[in-house]
């Protein structure tokens, strides 16, 4: 935010290492439109409803996370909607996730659900030395590790109030998931997208994140 101008959204990040390494994007944009950005993140605490799926803790932080969030009462929550996964099905909803922001939606609270990037069984970065970056081991077909449609789709068709972002286009082609684009590494290991890379998405995502929400105008 710039000195002594009040913010024009306020906007909270909630999750885990998968929303910290977008922040390199997100950061840029929310300081060109002058939203204030509160992140609470955890590595390995993905944002839903209490769940099986999560340890103690990280039920825990997560309900004190929507206790925040109601009380400060944001414009907009941020959150990953899907979780990816290193074998099939490969992706689906966050465990409970409807459960999880239903109390936002309830509170006319905007909720801004990202799509997460793939998740592989082997290092991607490792695999560029060992086959080359053109090799077929290292430029897994988009449809064997991403579903044809976003999970969120359906939920962000029923709920108004839910912007679903997907910007699987800016790491995947059509037909592929490669380890490197532009001679940028994608990824730093078997899910974690390279800080660089990320950087260079960021006119995508802000053009992603704005077309959803209506916010660009």
């Amino acid at each position: 935010i710039e000195p002594d101008t009040a913010a024009t959204k306020t906007v909270v990040v909630i999750g885990d290492s998968h929303a910290q390494q977008l922040m390199p994007a997100l950061i840029p944009t929310a300081q060109e439109h002058n939203w204030r950005m509160i992140s609470l993140l955890k590595n390995a605490c993905r944002y839903g409803a209490e769940s099986s799926s999560r340890d103690r803790e990280c039920n825990e932080r997560n309900e004190a996370a929507m206790d925040y969030v109601l009380a400060l009462s944001p414009d907009a929550v941020l959150t990953h909607g899907t979780l990816s996964y290193q074998e099939a099905p490969r992706e689906g909803l966050v465990p409970d996730y409807e459960d999880g922001i239903r109390p936002f939606l309830d509170a006319g609270i905007e909720v801004v659900a990202v799509r997460d990037n793939p998740r592989f069984p082997f290092h991607m970065f490792a695999c560029v030395g060992l086959h080359g970056q053109d090799s077929p081991e290292c430029n897994p077909a988009r449809d064997d590790v991403l579903l044809k449609v976003n999970p969120l789709q359906e939920l962000a068709t029923r709920e108004p109030l839910l912007h679903s972002v997907d910007v699987t286009d800016s790491i995947c082609t059509d037909t592929v998931c490669p380890a490197v684009v532009g001679n940028v590494y994608v990824y730093r290991d078997h899910d974690h997208l390279n800080k660089t890379y990320v950087e260079t998405m960021t006119p995508a995502f802000k053009r992603s994140l704005l077309a959803a929400t209506g916010w660009g105008g």
